[in-house]
């Protein structure tokens, strides 16, 4: 099972054990893992608004499902028997005609708010399929599914609420069982399971097929959607390992390395001596599209590791060589996932698209950390040290706004699975301690299902979409809770989207960067905060790749607050001073000259708790290979949004 918490005031201002814990599971109820309690069936009819591409239909929806009527604090509260069966008129039946078929089968979703006094989470009911139905040539369709739901745990007493809204559906194509299980083709030809249907019995002739057709539907307003309260009593449960992300709990079971990604065989003779330790760790990132000026923001997301799940030694002589291969998981509110990330896109280079964005991992995260160090012979077939991450993924886009404007785009716009492959070499991660800077490059598949009555797949394709989408991840320390390492696992702090422009040429790069510092904006004196490590990282834009790196002679940078107003101050940034570093193309960031440490002017609110970096005094100096792209003396304008440092010990 996995737990997510939702917060709880606190009476004496510390956060404390979470009223109610979300699990999202995509597996049934274990079974003999709570004692019996009394059930209360549910049974709720709701009418539904759907969006077909027609236009709007009423539909109806039975969900049914069996709860417990009361509980202990502690205990789970698990629906079982779930389902949802959907009633569609026949103005809606006609919309299935698109479908070019004369059956169909239902996957649906649901949308469950769960609460308890004035705290609340949504839960999803996803997955819920159907067996293939006949479509009526007149008449009402009535389409039954039936899946795994998720629970809760109550954490406190009081009343626990599940309450059902929105309404997801996908109908495609199926194949109708007849009288004993079989259907009737074309001429009456008899055709059961694993023979020949209707729809198959010769090659169409006509237009394409659609894949499926999607359909978003909300409940009317003045109906009871309450499925059931549930009475939790007993005394506030204490922490628990059952669920604790502070201690990697719950790690996934049966977590094994991805046969999809093999990795590097060691050198020959070196036997396999596995020793596996559980960690968890967080990861932030940023995905910067080729095709846009625009870098989102990813994280922090947790990952859980099974570290040596093989494991290679050998000392020297002839070397010293060390391999540990590595299992891993997304884990986001139980699910495989990284948090939602908002994005702003250009669709077709001149419309602003604000959309969130999702990404799933499918199967697990293989990686492997290879160190090397050589003795009288030299190391095999290796660079001395990297570590290689690889994963295979998914986009979902939604929540989208273009020009401000809502756009409903459905639940399935999203891309086929792709191949994210991250690399890690020092001096920018550390193999042994596995943390640091992970850089790829990712191609980014055409995005399918966009769309609710129209095709928006040509927006997201023509702006996301294609190859060269470089991406960055910052990872942070692991917890190792069997020995108390590193626990909470901490999260990579001050990542942000970073642009660079140069000032004479109009020239920018979209970059990824990391700050490290404190910040305590109500300090009375400055600096009220030092920035004391930086890493700028720009993809290849303009014939360029390159890495941004505070000089030694300038670091820290502190931060100054010049002015206060309502909550907010402004300042200014102070002895900022950066070396640029490529393969070809060498220069320096400074001041009004190649020796003066230059400024950058921020701004703070209290309200969003970020740090608005822009403006300022920099300078491009002693630019060298650099193509005319950055060049000796044009001024340098700095932007980026930070999430808030920690505040000084």
């Amino acid at each position: 099972m996995r737990y997510v918490s939702l917060p709880r005031p606190s009476t004496r201002g510390v956060s404390r054990v979470a009223a109610v814990t979300a699990v999202a599971v995509a597996a049934g109820v274990t079974a003999g893992s709570a004692p019996a309690v009394t059930q209360q069936p549910a049974s709720l009819q709701l009418a539904y608004a759907c969006a077909f591409p027609a236009g709007s239909r009423p539909v109806s929806a039975q969900i049914t499902a069996s709860f417990p009527a009361a509980t202990k604090v502690g205990q789970p509260i698990r629906p079982t028997g779930t389902g949802i069966t959907v009633t569609l008129p026949q103005a809606a039946v006609v919309a299935l005609a698109g479908l070019q078929t004369s059956t169909v089968t239902l996957t649906a979703g649901l949308s469950t708010r769960v609460s308890e006094g004035p705290r609340s989470a949504t839960l999803f009911w996803r997955g819920f399929t159907s067996p293939a139905m006949a479509i009526p040539r007149t008449g009402p369709l009535r389409v039954t599914t039936s899946g795994a739901a998720p629970g809760v745990l109550g954490a406190v007493a009081g009343q626990v609420t599940f309450t059902a809204g929105a309404l997801s559906l996908l109908f495609t194509a199926g194949q109708a069982a007849g009288p004993s299980g079989s259907s009737s083709g074309p001429g009456g030809v008899s055709s059961g399971p694993g023979g020949p249907s209707a729809d198959s019995a010769s090659p169409s002739t006509g237009p394409t097929r659609p894949a499926g057709i999607r359909v978003t539907c909300a409940p009317r307003t003045g109906q009871d959607a309450a499925l059931a309260r549930i009475t939790v009593t007993g005394p506030a449960a204490p922490a628990s390992r059952a669920a604790n992300p502070a201690l990697c709990v719950p790690f996934p079971k049966g977590l094994k390395l991805n046969p999809l990604f093999p990795l590097p065989n060691p050198p020959p003779g070196i036997p396999n001596r596995p020793s596996v330790v559980k960690v968890c760790s967080y990861a932030t990132g940023l995905t910067t599209l080729r095709r846009l000026h625009e870098a989102a923001l990813v994280g922090p997301g947790l990952t859980d590791l099974k570290l040596a799940v093989k494991q290679y030694v050998r000392f020297p002589p002839p070397y010293f060589y060390f391999q540990q291969d590595v299992a891993g998981q997304l884990q986001y509110h139980g699910r495989p996932e990284l948090p939602p990330a908002r994005a702003t896109l250009l669709a077709f280079g001149f419309t602003p698209v604000t959309a969130t964005q999702q990404i799933t991992e499918i199967g697990s995260v293989n990686a492997t950390l290879i160190t090397c160090v050589p003795g009288p012979k030299k190391c095999p077939n290796h660079p001395v040290s990297f570590a290689l991450f690889f994963a295979r993924v998914m986009l979902r886009i939604y929540d989208v706004k273009v020009d401000g404007v809502p756009l409903n785009v459905g639940p399935h716009c999203q891309t086929a699975p792709f191949t994210l492959k991250l690399e890690g070499t020092p001096p920018s991660y550390s193999v042994l301690a596995i943390q640091g800077t992970l850089t790829g490059m990712v191609t980014v598949p055409a995005f399918t299902g966009c769309g609710v009555g129209e095709n928006l797949d040509p927006i997201f394709n023509a702006s996301v979409s294609g190859p060269g989408n470089f991406v960055t991840i910052e990872q942070a320390l692991n917890c190792t809770p069997a020995v108390g390492l590193g626990c909470p696992p901490g999260k990579p702090i001050g990542a942000a989207s970073l642009l660079l422009k140069d000032g004479a040429t109009g020239k920018t790069f979209t970059c990824t960067s990391l700050i490290n510092g404190t910040f305590s904006p109500g300090s009375s004196q400055n600096p009220v905060g030092t920035i004391t490590s930086a890493a700028i990282s720009c993809p290849p834009q303009l014939g360029l790749n390159f890495t941004v790196s505070p000089s030694a002679q300038t670091s820290p940078w502190p931060i100054n607050a010049a002015a206060r107003s309502g909550g907010a101050i402004s300042g200014t940034i102070t002895n900022v001073g950066a070396t640029i570093n490529s393969i070809r193309c060498n220069a320096t960031l400074a001041g009004t000259s190649a020796t003066t440490p230059g400024s950058v002017n921020f701004t703070y609110a209290n309200g969003t708790q970020l740090l608005k970096i822009s403006g300022g005094n920099l300078h491009y100096w002693n630019a060298s290979g650099c193509k005319g792209v950055i060049n000796t003396g044009d001024p340098v304008e700095l932007t980026a949004t930070y999430p808030a440092l920690p505040a000084a010990p």
